[in-house]
């Protein structure tokens, strides 16, 4: 099942690639990125890729990206975001809070 939702979020994240090309203003004045439960990292890998100055980084549950290896401008760390996010100069929350209820959401 996990196979399953992990190839369809990817899919999703393609048309940030298609929104990316070409538009070099995104990263401007960033230096790095933290992708907040951002899975195995389809964003973050093209936005490491169209941005190579850009420091990307996938942060998610640690059995998410325990498997996952990185590159030069990516990488992939394990934890918990109610307890705390990697300091960056971006946040990228994707498809983070879209299915929480009143009663969870107010927990945090």
């Amino acid at each position: 099942m996990m196979r399953f939702f992990n190839h369809a979020t990817a899919s999703d994240s393609q048309i940030i690639n298609f929104a990316l090309r070409d538009h070099g203003v995104v990263s401007e004045g960033l230096e790095s990125i933290v992708d907040v439960a951002g899975g195995t990292g389809m964003v973050a890998k093209y936005l490491s890729e169209t941005f190579p100055h850009l420091k990307c980084m996938v942060f998610d549950l640690p059995h998410v990206v325990e498997n996952l290896s990185g590159s030069n401008n990516l990488s992939y760390v394990g934890g918990d975001m109610f307890q705390s996010i990697p300091k960056a100069d971006a946040v990228l929350l994707k498809w983070i809070l879209h299915d929480w209820n009143e009663m969870i959401a107010r927990r945090y």
